[in-house]
């Protein structure tokens, strides 16, 4: 009786694993990610419908080739054998379960950029390798693209900055020659007021010599507006300065300013 629920048993493990075994290898047949294995003397053993796709060769011309004179740029063919052995001798291997980007050939001998992970599978006998492959040349492209409008843009922002560089220098220009010829009136405006003061104050009214006071105070003001021209033409460009203020020496200053308005109204 024993024997017979070992025998049983042994025939359920044995339907189970295949049943494993199939629903794997229906995966294999299905996922859009080329999967290929190959034994420990680096030939294929195993070569899905999307490895056809993505490397144009099929199956039945992959099995049992060297996956390294397939799909490996020659280039690398050597590192390829070296890991392998490696491997054998020492169970470590530098790409061994990572994500890693790499070169790859298709059948035409088109070299393109391939997304892989490559795991060792140890089974009881000599070690087998796996590797789920992904052709990215879509994504290198995109990557790519954006690289270049990055490269673009900071180029374009570089640009922009000289631009603005001579547009300053341009405007400092034309702000020294508007002050320098707005001075010149003024001068007028300034001298001819103070003659005024001077010798024909007496013959003025309070109301005349209080027009004549805000002629040569708005003068005065005029000529330290044009003097902070200049300052704002020279000035480079630096952070800020905050700084506290009298509010109410503002105030009044506008007030005074527009006292002529205010009055008019």
């Amino acid at each position: 009786l024993s024997i017979a629920r070992a025998e049983a048993r042994r025939e359920r493990a044995e339907a189970a694993f295949q049943e494993t075994s199939l629903a794997a290898r229906a995966v294999l047949e299905t996922t859009h990610e080329a999967y290929i294995a190959i034994d420990a003397s680096g030939n294929i053993s195993d070569w899905n419908p999307a490895a056809e796709r993505t490397f144009g060769w099929a199956r039945a011309e992959a099995i049992a080739r060297p996956l390294a004179d397939l799909i490996i740029p020659p280039t690398f063919r050597e590192a390829h054998r070296k890991g392998i052995e490696r491997f054998l001798e020492t169970g470590q291997g530098p790409f061994l379960d990572r994500l890693l980007e790499f070169p790859a050939l298709d059948r035409r001998g088109r070299e393109f950029p391939i997304e892989f992970t490559f795991t060792a599978i140890r089974s009881g006998g000599a070690p087998t390798f796996g590797a789920f492959l992904r052709d990215i040349t879509e994504r290198k492209a995109a990557e790519g693209a954006l690289r270049r409008s990055r490269e673009q843009l900071e180029a374009r922002v570089v640009e922009r900055t000289a631009e603005l560089t001579r547009s300053n220098r341009d405007l400092e220009t034309l702000l020294y020659v508007v002050t320098h010829d707005l001075k010149e009136p003024l001068r007028t405006i300034e001298g001819f007021s103070s003659i005024l003061a001077e010798r024909y104050s007496l013959a003025l009214d309070e109301k005349g010599r209080d027009f004549l006071r805000r002629v040569i105070r708005g003068g005065a003001r005029l000529r330290g507006l044009l003097d902070d021209l200049m300052l704002l033409a020279r000035a480079r460009r630096t952070e800020p300065a905050c700084e506290n203020i009298e509010a109410g020496e503002s105030v009044r200053e506008v007030l005074a300013r527009l006292e002529g308005k205010i009055h008019e109204t």
